[in-house]
């Protein structure tokens, strides 16, 4: 029984990390649009529309920030509470710093860095 849970908690850490990458990758986008390092999209398709959209909106009102800061939470809360379970049998400080940090890590990377990296890469064909 505790098994399974631990496997859904880790299912749903998983798919956490990937929505919030691919969010981080729009957000990404709509700020190199707004900066003026890449065009904005000239397509008709759906997302296309939905970059227009966002990039028409006041620079204060920044595209998906609040769900964006939610997925982020949601994340490190879930991958701690993962790590957490996994090492149920230690109850030191280090366990909980392990169980804190990684997850930390690893919500910085999937939401800022990585995202960063694959829109800076000179391969990548935006529209």
């Amino acid at each position: 029984m505790i098994s399974d849970f631990i496997w859904i908690m880790a299912g749903t850490w998983a798919g956490l990390i990937l929505f919030s990458s691919y969010l981080g990758i729009f957000r990404a986008l709509v700020d190199r649009i707004r900066s003026g390092l890449s065009a904005a999209p000239t397509k008709t398709d759906s997302v296309s529309k939905l970059i227009s959209k966002t990039l028409s909106l006041p620079n204060h009102e920044r595209p998906f920030h609040i769900e964006a800061s939610f997925l982020s939470s949601f994340q490190v809360i879930t991958g701690f509470s993962f790590i957490l379970s996994l090492c149920q049998w230690e109850n030191t400080t280090a366990s909980l710093l392990v169980a804190f940090i990684t997850p930390l890590l690893v919500e910085r990377f999937s939401t800022w860095l990585y995202p960063r990296k694959i829109l800076q890469s000179k391969h990548l064909q935006l529209h």
